[in-house]
């Protein structure tokens, strides 16, 4: 069993005009800064942090190792940490040990995952571009996010206590793989549309799927 731990906490935006390894941050942007102290945790997200438009995504969490592969294959620069607009920076988790449904005591919070992200040309991401967003789909390195169940305290450095996975047969690498991959199959589409703990955005699009619209 795999244990995710919070090695980075982030939230709120870096001002504008302070530099980034060599990277100005200019007008609106993802960037967010390292939490040091406690940060009360919503149903909307961090209590500083810029809200989500929905409750589904209060949290964005994304990999450590995910970084250096990115500065591998693709980048001219670093993606520094925080610049994904992530809040939770793990190690010990990915894409394939992470389970839609998955709760988790964080803190004094609960939080569950609710959908993996779905990667689109953002004006306020510096790194997005076409070829970005079709390498992150092709590798499914997405990340995910979190809906807060109980709200409370949280803070980084600290591991994620598993409470319940009660979809272990949907990994967010299989979510991510029935959206981009293996878009006709029809039985997965309909599985997911049906499975309750998904975002209701992500059911919806496979239901629309089974209906011909995408």
């Amino acid at each position: 069993m795999h244990t995710p731990h919070v090695d980075e906490l982030r939230s709120g935006t870096m001002p504008e005009g302070e530099t980034v390894n060599g990277l100005k941050i200019e007008g609106k942007h993802l960037y967010k800064r390292i939490c040091t102290e406690k940060i009360y945790l919503t149903k909307r997200g961090l209590e500083n942090d810029r809200q989500p438009v929905d409750h589904e995504r209060a949290l964005f969490a994304y990999p450590l190792t995910h970084y250096n592969y990115w500065d591998e294959n693709f980048t001219k620069r670093p993606i520094d940490i925080g610049a994904l607009g992530e809040n939770l920076v793990l190690s010990g988790a990915n894409e394939y040990t992470t389970f839609i449904g998955d709760t988790y005591r964080f803190g004094e919070a609960v939080i569950q995952v609710s959908q993996p992200l779905f990667p689109r040309l953002n004006e306020h991401h510096p790194f997005s571009s076409e070829d970005f967003i079709r390498k992150m789909k092709k590798t499914g390195k997405t990340g995910w996010f979190y809906r807060v169940i109980e709200e409370g305290y949280v803070e980084g450095a600290v591991e994620l206590e598993l409470i319940d996975r009660p979809h272990p047969e949907w990994s967010i690498a299989a979510i991510n793989e029935a959206m981009y991959v293996d878009k006709e199959n029809l039985r997965l589409a309909y599985e997911l549309s049906q499975c309750e703990l998904l975002s209701p955005g992500w059911r919806r699009f496979f239901a629309r799927r089974l209906q011909g619209l995408r």
